[in-house]
């Protein structure tokens, strides 16, 4: 989950002779309990919407219900990691300011965590336009690697934005970092490609 994020608590309660029970909602934050929500629920599903802390952070969280007669049962979540933290582009090939980058690529973009692969590809542009290009990511999840169906210009200047869709592998996502203000840009210049040898034949 995203830090920040707002996410629903679903969960399912039954009774034999009530219609509805008392209900305890409670968020465990790094060892700190908060109510969530406290109130009557009736039989069935319920849900209720929480906002997560705006932390890095691990959680838990209890449903406790009661009924009129005092009766009590209870159930704990799996501990759930919270990401608060924008990745970052760590590094890229061609680099920033690069010369004589290889006309026939590829471009690898390292991140610093597990990306959303749809959304961080999408985000992806090339200026001047290469025509078409295709993206493939290393099984982490953090290597994506940019394929382009014919090469580049010879002694040109490029540059990839990454732009603010890109998003971590948390649920909705963190933005990449430096945005809205300013996504990652690489700068590089490609090769310059000697023409053929031409042979020529003397009678």
């Amino acid at each position: 989950w995203t830090g920040g994020s707002t996410h629903t608590i679903r969960f399912r309660v039954s009774d034999e002779t009530d219609a509805q029970l008392a209900a305890w909602v409670n968020a465990t934050v790094d060892g700190v309990s908060a109510t969530v929500y406290a109130g009557p629920v009736p039989l069935g599903e319920s849900s209720v919407a929480w906002t997560l802390p705006s932390t890095t952070s691990t959680v838990t969280v209890l449903v406790a219900v009661a009924d009129a007669s005092g009766l009590t049962a209870s159930s704990s979540s799996a501990a759930l990691a919270i990401d608060a933290t924008p990745p970052d582009l760590l590094a890229a090939d061609p680099a920033d300011g690069a010369v004589s980058a290889k006309v026939a690529g590829p471009i690898v973009l390292t991140f610093s965590e597990r990306m959303n692969e749809a959304a961080t590809a999408a985000a992806v542009a090339v200026t001047p336009s290469v025509g078409g290009m295709s993206a493939s990511w290393d099984l982490g999840g953090r290597v994506l690697t940019i394929e382009f169906a014919s090469p580049l210009a010879a002694y040109t200047k490029y540059i990839v934005t990454v732009g603010c869709a890109a998003r971590d592998g948390s649920d909705p996502g963190n933005a990449l970092a430096g945005c809205p203000e300013a996504p990652a840009r690489i700068r590089f210049t490609t090769e310059i490609v000697a023409p053929p040898p031409i042979a020529r034949a003397a009678a």
